[in-house]
């Protein structure tokens, strides 16, 4: 199957998710099949079918990312059925980032053209050097 524009992709999605889509305006499906597209900069038509796995994986996150959103405003106070949904796309959405990184990781020629971020935790010098008595050598 190849995905030839995205348009295909939104239909593919929206099939995807099947009765959420009610859920969502064709304004969130586009917008999270937008997001998909920013994170998995490729270009249509995709023919490898791992990459069309992906993009359609993504678009699939970014769509449960709004319903999620949108679920959160309709909070009400005692009842819990609400909170169980909440949670359930929580988990949702954790479980498939968990499988979009190991994939990063166990298909590196797939995914060779999105950018690298630093995270948090890399360190970046000052570029200054002190000796032991706190004086700058250079």
């Amino acid at each position: 199957m190849t995905i030839e524009s995205k348009a295909a992709l939104v239909s593919i999605v929206e099939t995807l998710i099947g009765s959420s889509s009610t859920a969502i305006s064709s304004d969130g499906l586009s917008s999270a099949v937008d997001m998909a597209l920013m994170e998995l900069p490729w270009t249509f038509p995709l023919t490898n079918p791992q990459k069309e796995f992906w993009i359609t994986e993504r678009a699939r996150r970014h769509v449960l990312y709004v319903l999620m959103v949108e679920s959160a405003h309709k909070f009400k106070y005692k009842e819990i059925s609400l909170q169980h949904r909440f949670n359930n796309y929580f988990k949702l959405i954790d479980m498939m980032d968990t499988k979009f990184e190991k994939a990063l990781e166990d298909f590196p020629d797939i995914f060779d053209v999105l950018p690298t971020y630093p995270s948090l935790c890399d360190y970046i010098t000052s570029g200054f050097v002190y000796d032991q008595y706190g004086r700058d050598v250079y």
